[in-house]
């Protein structure tokens, strides 16, 4: 949305609080599935990267 409508500013303060937001739901929902599935995610998260795949 901020460079859509020109707002540079609004991307260089957004971009870091949005991977900031996703990085904190990530780790939760990691947790949740950790304790949900036990072994079988923690198999899964051992062949899976987070982001993308195989780099990150």
């Amino acid at each position: 949305m901020a460079t859509a409508f020109g707002h540079w500013r609004g991307l260089i303060l957004g971009l870091p609080l949005f991977a900031w937001g996703t990085w904190i739901r990530v780790i939760k929902e990691e947790a949740l599935l950790q304790a949900r599935f036990g072994r079988q995610y923690a198999a899964y998260a051992a062949r899976v990267k987070r982001f993308v795949p195989r780099l990150f």
